[in-house]
C-alpha cells in the first residue's frame, strides 16, 4: 500500500506530539499504532516510517523519533537541451566578398544571420593570415565572441597563405567531427574548396549550415544556406523586386541636389534613409562598389557602367528588373546630378563618360565609412600587377621595361 508525502507528515507529527524524553539523545514514543489509530490515521503508516528512518525500533512497542520532520523527496528536473554549434569564419574570404560589393565587414551580419539557427553556438573561430585582418576588423571579431585563429603566409605570395588558411581551417572541422562535441557546424564562406568538407560534417550525421555572402554559389546544394544582404535587404530573395519604383527616390535625388544649404541637406537625407527603398540600396552599393574599385577620378562609357550594375541586381530579381528598365534608372540619376558626365573630343564629336558625382550628398554619404586607402584598390593592383608582368617580359628579352607612365 503506498503512502502520500501528506500522510506521512501527519502520522509522524501524531508520534512527536506524544513523545517523552527518557535521559537519552532522542525522545521516546510507546505504540505508535495505537497513537495512529485514536488519530484516525492508518496504523500501517508505522512501517514506512521506520523504513525511511524517522522512527527507530527499541523493542518491544518502544520507538525513538530520528526525525521529526518529513523531508520532501527532490525530483530530478529535466534540464531542457538544446542543439550546440561551432561558428567557423573564413575571415578573408568574407571580406572580400563584402570589399566586391563595397560594404565593409562587419562580425555583426554573421551573428544577426545565425540567431535564429536553433540551439547555441558554443565556439566561434575565424581564421586568416597574419596580414589579412586590419586591427579594426580584429576588435571587431572579439567584440563578437569570435577567437582569431593567425595563419602564416607562405614564401610562395598570397595564394599559398589563402591554401595554408584553408588546411587549418578544414583540420578544425575534422577534429570536431572526431571529438564527436558538436550537433553541428556552421560556416562562413563562398569557397567552393570546402566542398568535401562539408560533405564529410552531412556524412558524419551533423547538421551543415554555410553563411554566404553571395546570391548563387555552387556549394548551395550541399547542406542548409543563410544568406547575407550587404545593401541591408532583410526581404526574402525575389520579394523586392515588386518594390522597385524609383519615382519617389529620384525625386529625392534631385531634391537633395538643389538643397541650399547643410540643414536642408540632412533633412533630404534624412528623408531617403527613412524610406529605405529598393532602389535607394541598390544604388548606394553600387556607388561604394564603384569607390573601392575605381577611386574618385575614373569614369567610364554609360555601356559599361550598365553592365556592372547589372551585375548588383540579384538573378531572382531581373526577370522584373530588367536592362531595359536599369537604363532609364541610370539615365535619370544622372540627369539628378547624382552622376557627372564628363565630356572629351574624339575624332567623331565628343566622348561622354561618367562616374558617381563624390560632390553630391548621396554619394559622400554613401562612402563616408570607407577609408580613404581603400579608394581604387581593384585598379591600383591590376595596374602593378600590369607592371610587373611588363617588368618579367622585358627581363626575359633582356630589353628594359617599358615606363607605366608612358603612353
Amino acid at each position: 500500500m503506498s503512502h502520500t508525502i501528506e500522510d506521512l507528515a501527519r502520522a509522524l507529527a501524531v508520534c512527536v506530539a506524544h513523545a517523552q524524553v527518557n535521559g537519552t539523545e532522542f525522545r521516546i514514543v510507546r505504540n505508535p499504532w495505537a497513537l495512529l489509530t485514536s488519530a484516525t490515521l492508518d496504523q500501517t503508516l508505522v512501517a514506512p516510517l521506520v523504513a525511511q528512518g524517522y522512527l527507530q525500533g527499541k523493542g518491544g512497542l518502544t520507538f525513538a523519533i530520528v526525525r521529526d520532520t518529513i523531508v520532501q523527496p527532490v525530483v530530478p528536473v529535466a534540464l531542457p537541451t538544446y542543439p550546440r554549434y561551432v561558428l567557423i569564419l573564413d575571415a578573408e574570404n568574407a571580406a572580400r566578398s563584402c570589399e566586391q560589393f563595397g560594404e565593409p565587414f562587419t562580425a555583426r551580419h554573421i551573428n544577426d544571420a545565425v540567431r535564429d539557427i536553433g540551439g547555441r553556438i558554443v565556439l566561434r573561430f575565424a581564421y586568416a593570415t597574419v596580414e589579412a585582418l586590419s586591427r579594426r576588423t580584429r576588435e571587431d571579431l572579439l567584440l563578437a565572441g569570435f577567437h582569431t585563429i593567425d595563419c602564416i603566409t607562405l614564401p610562395n605570395g598570397a595564394e599559398g597563405g589563402k591554401n595554408v588558411t584553408d588546411e587549418y581551417l578544414q583540420d578544425l572541422i575534422r577534429r570536431l567531427l572526431e571529438l564527436n562535441a558538436m550537433d553541428g557546424i556552421i560556416l562562413v564562406t563562398d569557397d567552393r574548396g570546402f566542398a568535401p568538407t562539408m560533405h564529410a560534417v552531412i556524412d558524419s550525421g551533423k547538421r551543415m549550415v554555410r553563411v554566404s555572402y553571395r546570391h548563387e554559389s555552387v556549394l548551395d546544394s550541399i547542406g542548409e544556406v543563410i544568406r547575407i544582404s550587404l545593401a541591408g535587404d532583410a526581404q526574402p530573395a525575389g520579394a523586392e523586386a515588386a518594390l522597385w519604383e524609383p519615382g519617389q527616390f529620384l525625386d529625392d535625388l534631385h531634391a537633395l541636389t538643389i538643397a541650399t544649404d547643410e540643414r536642408d541637406h540632412r533633412a533630404r537625407m534624412r528623408a531617403i534613409r527613412t524610406r529605405v527603398t529598393l532602389p535607394y540600396r541598390f544604388l548606394r552599393s553600387f556607388v561604394r562598389w564603384y569607390f573601392v574599385n575605381f577611386g574618385r577620378e575614373q569614369t567610364y562609357g554609360f555601356l559599361f557602367l550598365l553592365s556592372r550594375a547589372m551585375r548588383h541586381i540579384r538573378n531572382v530579381d531581373r526577370d522584373a528588373i530588367t536592362n531595359e528598365i536599369l537604363h532609364e534608372f541610370l539615365d535619370a540619376v544622372i540627369t539628378t546630378g547624382a552622376f557627372r558626365t564628363i565630356e572629351q573630343p574624339a575624332e567623331r564629336g565628343t566622348k561622354r563618360s561618367y562616374g558617381p558625382n563624390w560632390d553630391h550628398p548621396f554619394c559622400a554619404a554613401a562612402i563616408a565609412d570607407i577609408p580613404a586607402e581603400r579608394a581604387g584598390g581593384s585598379s591600383r593592383r591590376k595596374a602593378a600587377a600590369t607592371h610587373a608582368g611588363q617588368e618579367a617580359k622585358a627581363q626575359d628579352a633582356h630589353v628594359p621595361a617599358l615606363s607605366t607612365n608612358e603612353p
